[in-house]
């Protein structure tokens, strides 16, 4: 996120779904986006906030700071090393990357294989 930031991205699509199963796994905390502009999240999961009946409190707003805590800007321009440590002391972002990575390596054979069989087939 500080990185895109860093770049003037103004949204970031990760799989919102994938992300909440983590924290429902390991913290139980299911809603920790909330209050969260802009998602992509699984029709799934949007047919069962919309069924839910529970209260969900918001957890991000820019106008009600959560705390008292001034929060330090940092970058991670130039300090791979600074960027690759809160990496790795962030463990859900640490799993899904190596996930991710792993799910696009694995995915890469299959697609290069259709796509040669449906361009050979035209």
């Amino acid at each position: 996120a500080v990185a895109n930031a860093e770049a003037g991205v103004t949204l970031i699509s990760p799989f919102v779904g994938r992300i909440l199963d983590w924290y429902k796994k390991t913290t139980g905390k299911e809603y920790a986006l909330a209050g969260c502009d802009l998602l992509t999240i699984s029709t799934g999961l949007l047919a069962e906030l919309h069924q839910s009946t529970r209260k969900i409190d918001r957890k991000l707003s820019l106008s009600a700071p959560t705390s008292d805590v001034s929060l330090q800007k940092f970058t991670y321009l130039n300090n791979e090393a600074a960027f690759r440590w809160d990496l790795n002391e962030d463990a859900m972002a640490t799993e899904k990357l190596a996930e991710g990575i792993c799910n696009f390596a694995k995915d890469g054979p299959k697609l290069r294989s259709e796509l040669k069989k449906r361009l050979m087939n035209v």
